[in-house]
């Protein structure tokens, strides 16, 4: 697989989407998530939550497929650092990840991965109708203000339809969502990144080993 070409801005700030054509790979990626989301399932309540926050990238390092998807959110997110900051100085990408299984009414509600992630990205690899993605545009001048400065409380936001293949990168302090999911259900794979020079700690998986 080539890496994601970066196609275009969801706006001015710098979030970008990148598609695969490789429905093959998304396909087996679809069978590895739910594998694992079984897994996961079948556990009591505080090993099963133990469990969802295990980085797949360290505990199927093995997996080929799973390396793989790895390789490809570490190149995008070279090409989003380097695109839009430009800065020449070498960095490792050290990656957290995991698989999210949304089921027919299942939803997210707004959050962020603000102190948890410099770039947050989600890989979809199996959709139907609905779960789409919301991103709230942090900037201040997004939203609707008064005469006297008083923020009014409309949102704006980018929204993303899923579809296989399809790679979401952006900063990790944007607020997102996601609607309703109507169907048999909603598969992608998502990674919480770090972009670290030198002198920085190590996360638990660093591009090295993918």
């Amino acid at each position: 697989m080539q890496s994601p070409v970066l196609v275009r801005p969801l706006w001015p700030t710098f979030l970008w989407s990148a598609k695969s054509e490789d429905a093959a790979f998304a396909s087996r990626l679809s069978s590895k998530a739910l594998e694992i989301n079984r897994e996961m399932m079948n556990e009591e309540p505080k090993t099963f939550f133990d469990r969802h926050k295990e980085n797949i990238f360290s505990k199927y390092a093995k997996d080929d497929d799973v390396r793989r998807v790895g390789r490809m959110f570490v190149r995008a997110a070279r090409n989003y650092v380097q695109t839009c900051y430009g800065d020449d100085r070498s960095f490792r990408v050290d990656i957290v990840g995991w698989v999210s299984v949304q089921e027919d009414g299942d939803a997210t509600p707004w959050h962020s991965h603000l102190g948890t992630a410099h770039l947050s990205a989600i890989y979809y690899t199996d959709v139907a109708e609905g779960g789409d993605l919301l991103l709230e545009d942090p900037r201040p001048i997004s939203r609707d203000w008064d005469l006297h400065g008083n923020k009014l409380q409309e949102r704006h936001y980018a929204h993303v339809r899923p579809e296989p293949g399809l790679l979401i990168i952006f900063p990790g302090f944007v607020r997102h969502a996601t609607t309703r999911f109507l169907g048999h259900r909603r598969v992608c794979w998502v990674a919480d990144m770090t972009i670290n020079y030198d002198g920085i700690e190590e996360r638990p998986v660093s591009e090295s080993v993918l």
